[in-house]
């Protein structure tokens, strides 16, 4: 039954005018319109038992997805080099091969170009070639006020762009205008006005709808004709009667069905021609009147929260939710719902604001800024340092499982309802600062909310996809504005995360002549299936190859190898990691195999938790010593970051205790910004201390000091292979100028004089949990975990506290307490485990349950008061006894 219904709504072999939420043209496979009232039918407890075994969040899809899931293909997670603005893009719609973005921005510059170097001017709006990235000089318009919205006709001869502006080139436009998109010229007859802002766009061949923050509508130098956020105009510029409100807040997106009869409506307001309607609901597109929308009863986002991204592929209704808070709306993730009367075809309530989707090639993509989706079975807030927060992610269009019950808040619970798969595309986009002076020079615009993307746009054709947002890099790379992905056929160049993989672990003489070779499981932004690939001393054929899947927040996965058959000496041992489509990633060790099974010697990180200094401390939790805590996360917040204070060179240094040999010095700087502190700077080794009052370049110069300047910044990470033959105590970093200097870590990769203890063991499992109300709170507390072996393990990095069996917090090491403010009434159960730096997790602690109760709650320990009054009276055959009420006590 349930394939039945999962195929009516996977859609197949589909063609969509991108971005414009608008259907040009569709083939689908001819199926019975089986509407999604039939899991009520079905009944969510069947729906649980055919799906429940599937809801792990994700399956094998990415690129190149396993043939037996049914899941699509995403675009590849390469950034393509593409046109940059000095601002924020608002919005795109992509007409042919033809960009059309718009926002607050100024002027462009090519992809590569620096801040504020080969500016050409771009007032508001620009145009580019998605399969270039080059920017369409011949498109060349200036908006006196930032462009919010835009959309292309159905037959796509226009593009309509609304936001804050009043003129275009100079010309009256009240906030809305039109272009033609044969010669990019100005629609001189379209020439209409809004009272305010215009923040949402949809058109056919008749009529041109608007939302946004509107109290009036009409055409320029008539009359303000009253309108509640929603207007209508003809192509030819005049004002539709058509005129249905929405109160209580501005409208943010709006998208026509696939059949042109209603037009879905999303924002802030509350109501709907006067009948509640929580961010979200349908009038008729010809009349205006209220319409029947399924999905108001279960989302409910108005006010500060919102519904947001409409979009549809012939088939379906997506979009968003955003709220700031449990109390201001209900959902955060992505739905699917259906168009004949907006019931609910899938969810998934993952935490964080959704603010654009598209369906492209039967993947639903959605930008915002995504950070929980346990419940759907995926990740957590802490599944991975630095990776809290997703700015872009991909979705299966059909239900392949069901929401977990979630502990976020009562009113969030979408336990039971289906739920897509989360595919792997991961790309890294990074966001904005809050303010225009930590923004690259000649930033203009930004939102003020510090984030990544805000719009999505496709060809026609599917090849391609294209972000618009104020992010300043895609992949750590400079891109500021927008970013291009593609198809795996036209580019597919990203391989597996560098820093995911580990070097093998290499245990020598477990028997002899034989080493023990361990591997743990990587991560890749668009591959889950990677393969591993063990080499030794040279040879092109592996000793094992064996394919595991994998994501960032699901690394369990391990393989092993004995390697007999040794002889003594040196063996140098590669971790080749690839992905489906041959991008790889190598790590090696060389260990020593004695003849008589003794002397072990391995290639290790020799800085970590070693002895370290620094010129000066920029504050007090940026100490030096953060920079050898095995955290490599580039988010001077995340707790892991060393800045030595701005002065002139200033420095950061390691003692390793020891002279020894030194194979190369990995540098991991800054990522959320003020890249600067982690660039132009000099790395030095010596066996002797270095003298910090020299100069950089004076030090360079001293007998038996390695050196080497640096001039890019190390974001995320830069690797300096060290020379055969260099030996060294003391490792320093030193800025070139004056700045600060900001280090997440750095990593000595060499051998040890002393036999290195491998760390493959967890930590201890936490003792002594207890749990304890105290009003609508429970606190939960523990004893510290040791990290095993003792001495030798990495250290302890933190607590993950669960909740009903889901892990819900991460908890730093150093507390032992955590207080658990979204609890529910009811039983709920409560455990604590161990996780290391080098992220083994312990078993879980001991289960403590507690029943929460509600504090406010009256308690009702008496029987109601005894009837009085009490006659009776024979009436014919019958007796009619009649009393006087009772009263329940306590009253109240």
């Amino acid at each position: 039954m349930f394939e039945e219904i999962r195929d009516q709504y996977r859609p197949s072999n589909m063609t969509i005018s991108r971005g414009s939420k608008l259907l040009a043209e569709h083939r689908i496979r001819p199926t019975a319109r089986l509407r999604s009232a039939a899991f009520a039918v079905l009944g969510v407890s069947a729906i649980l038992a055919s799906l429940l075994a599937a809801t792990d969040g994700s399956a094998i899809a990415d690129t190149s997805p396993a043939p037996t899931t049914g899941l699509p293909a995403t675009f590849g997670a390469t950034p393509l080099p593409t046109m940059q603005v000095n601002g924020i893009v608002w919005a795109q719609v992509t007409v042919g091969n033809t960009v059309y973005a718009t926002g607050n921005f100024s002027h462009s510059r090519p992809a590569g170009a620096a801040p504020n170097t080969q500016l050409s001017p771009a007032g508001n709006i620009v145009a580019f070639d998605i399969t270039t990235g080059e920017r369409i000089a011949s498109f060349n318009h200036t908006l006196n006020g930032a462009g919010r919205s835009i959309a292309a006709s159905p037959d796509g001869t226009r593009i309509y762009v609304g936001g804050d502006f009043s003129e275009v080139d100079g010309v009256p436009r009240g906030h809305l205008a039109a272009f033609n998109t044969s010669d990019g010229s100005l629609v001189q007859n379209f020439a209409v006005k809004t009272g305010s802002t215009v923040t949402a766009i949809v058109a056919t061949q008749t009529m041109v709808y608007v939302g946004g923050s509107l109290a009036s509508a009409g055409v320029v130098g008539g009359s303000d004709i009253a309108r509640t956020n929603l207007a209508a105009f003809t192509p030819e510029g005049s004002l539709s009667s058509w005129a249905p409100t929405a109160s209580g807040g501005s409208v943010l997106s709006l998208v026509l069905s696939p059949d042109m009869s209603k037009l879905i409506v999303g924002g802030h307001f509350n109501s709907i021609n006067g009948t509640e309607a929580k961010g979200m609901g349908a009038v008729d597109a010809a009349t205006g009147a209220t319409l029947t929308w399924l999905a108001n009863s279960s989302i409910k986002n108005s006010g500060p929260a919102s519904i947001m991204g409409l979009s549809t592929d012939g088939v379906l209704i997506y979009g968003g939710g955003s709220t700031p808070s449990v109390t201001m709306g209900n959902f955060e993730g992505r739905f699917a719902l259906d168009p004949a009367d907006g019931s609910i075809v899938w969810l998934n309530a993952c935490l964080g604001d959704t603010y654009d989707t598209l369906p492209v090639n039967g993947a639903l993509y959605s930008v915002g800024h995504n950070h929980d989706c346990t419940a759907i079975g995926a990740h957590n807030d802490n599944s991975l340092p630095g990776m809290r927060w997703h700015d872009a992610l991909a979705e299966s269009t059909f239900a392949t499982g069901v929401n977990l019950p979630s502990g976020y808040a009562p009113s969030w619970n979408f336990a039971g309802t289906p739920s897509a798969s989360l595919l792997n595309w991961f790309p890294s986009i990074t966001g904005a600062q809050r303010s225009l002076a930590e923004m690259p020079a000649g930033t203009v615009g930004i939102s003020g909310a510090a984030q990544a993307a805000w719009s999505i746009t496709s060809n026609t054709a599917g090849t391609y996809l294209a972000l618009g947002g104020e992010f300043v890099q895609a992949n750590y790379k400079t891109q500021q504005g927008l970013v291009r992905f593609a198809v795996p056929a036209i580019s597919n160049t990203s391989g597996p995360v560098y820093a995911s993989v580990e070097p093998p672990i290499i245990t020598p003489d477990v028997a002899p002549g034989a080493a023990l070779v361990q591997w743990n499981a990587a991560w890749d932004r668009d591959s889950e299936s990677l393969t591993y690939e063990i080499f030794r001393d040279g040879l092109t054929t592996p000793l094992t190859r064996q394919v595991m899947a994998s994501t960032f927040w699901r690394k369990s996965a391990t393989g092993n190898l004995v390697d007999q058959g040794l002889t003594a000496g040196p063996h140098a041992y590669i971790l080749k990691v690839s992905d489906p489509s041959g991008n790889w990633v190598k790590k090696t060790v060389t260990v020593m195999v004695a003849a008589n099974g003794t002397a072990p010697a391995a290639t290790t990180n020799l800085a970590l938790g070693k002895p370290t200094a620094t010129s000066g401390l920029h504050a007090a939790s940026f100490e030096s010593w953060r920079a050898v805590d095995g955290n490599t996360d580039g988010n001077p917040w995340a707790g892991s970051m060393a800045i030595a204070r701005l002065s002139p060179q200033s420095w950061w240094q390691v003692d390793l205790l020891e002279s020894t040999p030194l194979e190369s010095v990995t540098v991991f700087g800054r990522t959320d910004g003020a890249f600067d502190q982690s660039a132009d700077y000099w790395v030095f080794i010596s066996g002797a201390p270095l003298d910090t009052r020299l100069t950089a370049t004076q030090m360079a110069a001293q007998p038996g000091v390695w050196s080497s300047y640096q001039q890019a910044g190390a974001n995320p990470q830069t690797t300096l292979p060290l020379p055969a033959g260099t030996a060294g105590r003391y490792v320093m970093v030193r800025q070139n100028g004056t700045n600060a200097l900001a280090l997440a870590e750095v990593q000595v990769a060499g051998v040890s004089v002393a036999p290195p203890i491998v760390d493959t063991l967890a930590p201890t499992v936490p003792g002594g949990v207890t749990a304890v109300q105290a009003g609508t709170a429970v606190t939960i507390n523990w004893t510290a975990s040791t990290d095993l072996p003792d001495p030798g393990g990495v250290g302890v990095s933190g607590y993950y506290v669960i909740r009903d069996y889901t892990t819900q917090w991460f908890v730093p090491a150093g507390t032992l307490t955590y207080t658990d403010t979204t609890v529910t009434p009811g039983k709920h159960r409560y455990q604590v485990r161990a996780v290391d730096k080098g992220s083994r997790i312990s078993p879980a602690s001991t289960t403590v349950t507690l029943t929460v109760t509600d504090p406010n709650a009256v308690v009702d320990t008496l029987a109601p008061t005894v009837p009085s009054a009490v006659t009776a009276v024979q009436a014919g055959t019958a007796v009619n006894v009649n009393w006087s009420a009772s009263t329940d006590l306590p009253d109240p």
